[in-house]
């Protein structure tokens, strides 16, 4: 764990109870506050007062490929845009398009089911273009 990874807040949407845990507790290990959602925050302001230095989620809630809207909310809500969001979700929810619109949105992704070491290391690589402490 390193101190630097303590002061970052990272938001897990992800409607999986089972994911929650496996990311609660992976990411808490590695030093950083962990939020986990069951689905996702579009609530601007709760968004701001939850304060995340990075948002992981999944695109799909309860059979809905919501998350993609949510993405391209946040990343045309100027407050929130500069959070980096990491894409996590089954590689079958993805067809060409929304995989070209997460790379226009510069979003990094790990597919499920996911090692957690690639987990781990693409938390840090976004945590890492971030200059962001609380």
């Amino acid at each position: 764990m390193s101190s630097r990874a303590a002061i970052h807040h990272i938001l897990v949407c992800d409607d999986d109870p089972a994911l929650q845990e496996v990311f609660r507790e992976v990411l808490t290990d590695e030093g950083y506050h962990v939020t986990t959602q069951s689905s996702i925050v579009d609530d601007k302001d709760l968004l701001l007062r939850l304060a995340p230095d990075l948002i992981v989620l999944d695109l799909v809630f309860s059979g809905r490929a919501v998350g993609l809207e949510f993405l391209i909310w946040i990343k045309a809500t100027p407050e929130l845009k500069g959070i980096p969001v990491l894409i996590c979700t089954a590689s079958s929810a993805l067809d060409e398009e929304t995989k070209d619109r997460i790379k226009e949105l510069e979003c990094a992704f790990v597919g499920k089911p996911f090692d957690i070491d690639e987990l781990i290391a693409a938390v840090g690589e976004c945590l890492g273009s971030t200059n962001v402490a609380h």
